[in-house]
Protein backbone atom coordinates (compact mmCIF):
# COMPACT_ATOMS: atom_id res chain seq x y z
CA UNK A 1 0.00 0.00 0.00
CA UNK A 2 1.28 3.29 -0.56
CA UNK A 3 0.40 7.00 1.51
CA UNK A 4 1.41 10.09 -0.60
CA UNK A 5 2.19 13.60 1.45
CA UNK A 6 4.84 16.08 0.50
CA UNK A 7 8.57 14.43 1.81
CA UNK A 8 8.14 10.96 0.32
CA UNK A 9 5.92 8.12 -0.42
CA UNK A 10 5.44 5.74 2.49
CA UNK A 11 4.67 2.16 1.03
CA UNK A 12 4.09 -1.05 3.70
CA UNK A 13 4.86 -4.65 2.90
CA UNK A 14 3.70 -7.63 5.39
CA UNK A 15 4.56 -10.88 4.37
CA UNK A 16 2.53 -13.42 6.34
CA UNK A 17 3.49 -17.06 6.64
CA UNK A 18 1.10 -20.06 6.47
CA UNK A 19 1.79 -20.12 10.25
CA UNK A 20 0.32 -16.30 10.37
CA UNK A 21 3.81 -15.31 11.47
CA UNK A 22 4.35 -11.68 9.92
CA UNK A 23 7.14 -9.77 8.57
CA UNK A 24 7.01 -6.36 7.69
CA UNK A 25 8.65 -3.86 5.57
CA UNK A 26 8.42 -0.11 5.50
CA UNK A 27 9.73 1.37 2.67
CA UNK A 28 9.93 5.26 1.30
CA UNK A 29 10.27 6.61 -2.00
CA UNK A 30 12.01 9.55 -2.61
CA UNK A 31 10.90 10.56 -6.35
CA UNK A 32 7.65 12.05 -7.37
CA UNK A 33 4.98 9.60 -7.96
CA UNK A 34 1.64 9.02 -8.24
CA UNK A 35 -0.74 6.53 -6.66
CA UNK A 36 -0.59 3.60 -9.41
CA UNK A 37 3.62 3.96 -9.65
CA UNK A 38 3.79 3.43 -5.44
CA UNK A 39 1.34 0.65 -6.10
CA UNK A 40 3.54 -1.24 -8.25
CA UNK A 41 6.92 -0.08 -6.59
CA UNK A 42 5.39 -1.67 -3.52
CA UNK A 43 4.39 -4.96 -5.37
CA UNK A 44 7.85 -5.20 -6.73
CA UNK A 45 10.07 -4.21 -3.77
CA UNK A 46 7.33 -7.09 -1.98
CA UNK A 47 8.46 -9.71 -4.64
CA UNK A 48 12.63 -9.23 -4.68
CA UNK A 49 11.72 -9.85 -0.48
CA UNK A 50 10.19 -12.95 -1.26
CA UNK A 51 12.89 -13.87 -3.91
CA UNK A 52 15.80 -13.19 -0.90
CA UNK A 53 13.52 -15.37 1.17
CA UNK A 54 13.38 -18.02 -1.39
CA UNK A 55 9.77 -18.01 -1.14
CA UNK A 56 7.97 -19.89 -3.87
CA UNK A 57 4.02 -19.11 -3.30
CA UNK A 58 2.30 -15.87 -2.82
CA UNK A 59 -0.90 -14.78 -2.25
CA UNK A 60 -0.81 -11.13 -2.78
CA UNK A 61 -3.42 -8.70 -1.75
CA UNK A 62 -3.40 -5.36 -2.65
CA UNK A 63 -6.16 -2.39 -1.94
CA UNK A 64 -5.48 -0.86 -5.93
CA UNK A 65 -8.12 -2.60 -8.37
CA UNK A 66 -6.66 -1.23 -11.18
CA UNK A 67 -3.09 -2.69 -10.11
CA UNK A 68 -4.64 -6.48 -9.21
CA UNK A 69 -6.84 -6.31 -12.34
CA UNK A 70 -3.71 -5.29 -14.68
CA UNK A 71 -1.41 -8.29 -13.16
CA UNK A 72 -4.30 -10.69 -13.60
CA UNK A 73 -4.61 -10.00 -17.37
CA UNK A 74 -8.07 -8.49 -16.84
CA UNK A 75 -8.07 -5.02 -17.86
CA UNK A 76 -5.86 -3.94 -20.17
CA UNK A 77 -3.16 -1.21 -20.01
CA UNK A 78 -2.21 1.54 -22.55
CA UNK A 79 -0.15 3.80 -20.20
CA UNK A 80 3.55 3.36 -21.18
CA UNK A 81 4.84 3.84 -17.46
CA UNK A 82 2.52 1.57 -16.44
CA UNK A 83 3.02 -1.60 -19.35
CA UNK A 84 6.88 -1.13 -17.85
CA UNK A 85 6.01 -2.03 -14.23
CA UNK A 86 3.90 -4.78 -15.83
CA UNK A 87 6.93 -6.00 -17.67
CA UNK A 88 8.78 -5.92 -14.49
CA UNK A 89 6.44 -7.88 -12.56
CA UNK A 90 6.02 -10.71 -15.34
CA UNK A 91 9.89 -10.68 -15.10
CA UNK A 92 10.07 -11.22 -10.92
CA UNK A 93 6.92 -14.16 -11.34
CA UNK A 94 8.91 -16.49 -12.82
CA UNK A 95 11.23 -16.89 -9.24
CA UNK A 96 7.69 -18.21 -7.82
CA UNK A 97 5.99 -21.81 -8.77
CA UNK A 98 2.56 -20.16 -7.59
CA UNK A 99 1.16 -16.40 -7.47
CA UNK A 100 -2.76 -15.54 -6.79
CA UNK A 101 -3.27 -12.08 -6.95
CA UNK A 102 -6.82 -10.47 -4.99
CA UNK A 103 -8.14 -7.61 -4.28
CA UNK A 104 -9.17 -6.43 -0.96
CA UNK A 105 -10.78 -2.67 -0.33
CA UNK A 106 -8.84 -0.48 1.51
CA UNK A 107 -10.84 -0.50 4.83
CA UNK A 108 -9.49 -4.38 5.14
CA UNK A 109 -6.18 -3.44 4.30
CA UNK A 110 -4.95 -1.73 7.48
CA UNK A 111 -1.95 -3.24 8.60
CA UNK A 112 -0.66 -2.45 5.41
CA UNK A 113 -2.12 1.15 5.63
CA UNK A 114 -0.42 1.98 9.13
CA UNK A 115 3.12 1.08 7.47
CA UNK A 116 3.11 3.27 4.27
CA UNK A 117 2.06 6.10 6.43
CA UNK A 118 4.97 5.42 8.74
CA UNK A 119 6.74 5.25 5.94
CA UNK A 120 5.70 8.56 4.43
CA UNK A 121 6.58 10.87 7.80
Amino acid sequence: DGSLVLTGVGTGVVLTSPCKKKLKYVLQLCFPTSNNTAEYEVLLHGFRIAVSLRIKRLVVTGDSLLIVSHVNKEWSCHDESMLAYIQEVVKLEVHFEGIEYTYVPRERNKEVDELAKAGSR
